[in-house]
């Protein structure tokens, strides 16, 4: 990570440390992320897209589905993709160039701690203003918390995408870097796909045989077989 980046994220973790409102994260992640685009812009990195390993959380770790939606959305504002490994855990790989991994990383962990700060102050403000009885919150905690802070980090990063495009649109190299990085990590994740086996061919079917009109003496039955006439006795 260059020295340009390495003091913006410093100073970008010392925002979080003392912000209060959703509004202040917005703003320094916006400023970062800014940095993060000119440092990909003129530096244009040669290096290969790689995919890391990064553990979220064990199956039943509590909050794993906001942090896994916190990191996809980190991944993606940094020339990155997150890929799940199997369906239940936080088993993922991060697509990206090294860098960019690294700050995708930095970003996310950086932003743990001030969104769970946020969470709390955000229910205690909610909880004393919908309490009833001897004070208990009308919602679960838990099930609010987590809704909150999967939601949270939408405007935040909604807030970087638009900054991005207003980039982009009025800066040739801009758009063509973020649309190189996009499509080197959309190829190498399309190249870890597994091949799909061919099919083969389906043997051709065998003509049905006509049914032939019943001989003389016998008669059709219902299935299609033919039976003998009943033959008379001559005993009788």
């Amino acid at each position: 990570m260059n020295s340009r980046l390495t003091a913006q994220l410093a100073s970008f973790s010392g925002a979080l440390e003392s912000a209060t409102t959703g509004e202040e994260i917005q703003a320094a992640l916006v400023a970062l992320e800014g940095t993060v685009l000119k440092s990909n812009i003129e530096e244009q990195s040669t290096a290969s897209v790689e995919a890391r390993e990064y553990l979220v959380g064990e199956a039943n770790t509590r909050g794993l589905s906001w942090k896994l939606n916190l990191l996809r959305q980190v991944a993606a504002a940094n020339f990155c993709q997150l890929v799940r490994v199997g369906v239940h855990g936080g088993n993922t790989k991060i697509l990206g160039q090294p860098e960019n991994i690294d700050i995708t990383l930095a970003i996310y962990e950086a932003l743990i701690p001030a969104y769970e700060a946020l969470s709390s102050k955000a229910f205690t403000e909610f909880s004393d203003a919908q309490t009833k009885g001897e004070g208990e919150p009308t919602v679960h905690r838990v099930g609010w918390v987590n809704k909150f802070l999967i939601d949270a980090p939408d405007s935040a990063f909604g807030a970087v995408s638009g900054d991005r495009e207003s980039a982009a649109s009025g800066n040739r190299k801009a758009s063509d870097t973020i649309n190189e990085k996009s499509s080197a990590v959309a190829t190498f994740k399309a190249s870890l796909a597994p091949a799909k086996p061919a099919k083969e061919p389906k043997a051709p079917k065998a003509p049905k045989a006509k049914k032939s009109a019943p001989a003389e003496g016998e008669a059709a039955t219902d299935s299609g077989s033919v039976a003998p006439q009943d033959i008379p006795n001559d005993a009788e």
